[in-house]
């Protein structure tokens, strides 16, 4: 029986950014002793994609549901019902991953929200842990990796311009991803506008789950966009992605970089990443006169403040969780 199961989600209706999180959750849980699986309707390329290739269940939604000690939720199903669906009883413990403004819960045991308000959090699951702040962001091993790379490589390099702005240079390189989602049409205008702001000699790299690859003049797309994109990216001038999982990864990178707001969902995260400088976008804006003010911005404006707490938290969250086995 596993200790924690993970109910989530990654196909190309929901991207990959809630398997995204949960991987994160799972390797270090794993890392300490505890026993994961996960619940949910998971496509293979993303498994094998963030990571996930080595042995641990995934039953798929229509199976029976796995027994468990702790359920860990993932999604923007309706609450209630699908606790009930999952056989949640008094011995058996909850943990959610709250992005909704309208869910309640009288059963959750621990609420992790990076940009809540913990005052409403409370109000909406009275007997919860509230986890809220940057600090609760938890990066998967792969983001961890990069991360280390890279501040390797300042220490050796204490005047490397790396994390700072996007430098004019001789075929910058620039990678591009909107996540596991398909935003085929957005992204091609993203490429376009890139082409026409950018000098004649710049490289384009484009990832995407649902790309074949190909090499198009100056323009390289990629099939598939979670290990290969992050090693793309930690060599990259610039950074376009989507507002959500993935700028928080390359902002706790310190990556340059310019984030794509695409669904609702990514407002709170937008919104809270704009107050450090981070340059994000509407996708319903002229991308064209967008795009060109991001990077006049990352170029020109002051030095990006990146959050230094960002993940500080994750061993206070994670023996929080392994205490509710006990």
């Amino acid at each position: 029986m596993p200790e924690f199961l993970f109910r989530t989600d990654a196909n190309a209706e929901m991207g990959a950014g809630h398997l995204a999180r949960c991987t994160g959750l799972i390797e270090c849980l794993r890392q300490q002793g505890g026993d994961c699986a996960i619940y949910g309707n998971v496509s293979n390329e993303f498994r094998f994609m963030l990571g996930l290739n080595s042995p641990m269940a995934v039953t798929p939604i229509g199976n029976p549901v796995p027994d468990y000690k702790v359920l860990v939720v993932d999604n923007y199903n309706e609450l209630n019902n699908q606790l009930a669906e999952l056989a949640v009883c008094n011995a058996r413990r909850i943990v959610l991953f709250e992005d909704m403004d309208d869910r309640t819960s009288s059963l959750v045991d621990v609420v992790i929200n990076p940009f809540g308000n913990p005052e409403n959090l409370r109000q909406r699951f009275p007997k919860a842990a509230i986890h809220t702040g940057l600090e609760f962001y938890i990066p998967r091993y792969q983001v961890w990796l990069q991360k280390e790379r890279m501040s390797k490589r300042l220490r050796l390099n204490p005047n490397s311009p790396l994390n700072s702005k996007v430098q004019p240079k001789a075929q910058p390189k620039v990678v591009v991803s909107l996540g596991g989602s398909s935003h085929p049409e957005l992204e091609q205008k993203i490429v376009e506008v890139l082409i026409s702001g950018l000098p004649n000699d710049a490289q384009i790299e484009v990832f995407s789950a649902y790309n074949e690859s190909k090499q198009l003049n100056n323009i390289r797309y990629n099939s598939g966009f979670a290990g290969d994109f992050l090693e793309a990216a930690s060599s990259a001038d610039l950074v376009v992605c989507g507002a959500g999982q993935t700028l928080l990864e390359m902002v706790y990178c310190q990556r340059p970089v310019i984030g794509v707001f695409i669904a609702d969902n990514q407002r709170r995260c937008a919104e809270t990443l704009v107050e450090f400088g981070v340059p994000v976008i509407n996708r319903s804006s002229d991308l064209t006169e967008e795009i060109s003010r991001c990077l006049n911005q990352l170029q020109h404006g002051e030095r990006l403040q990146y959050p230094e707490h960002i993940g500080s938290g994750v061993d206070q969250l994670v023996n929080n969780l392994l205490s509710l086995v006990k």
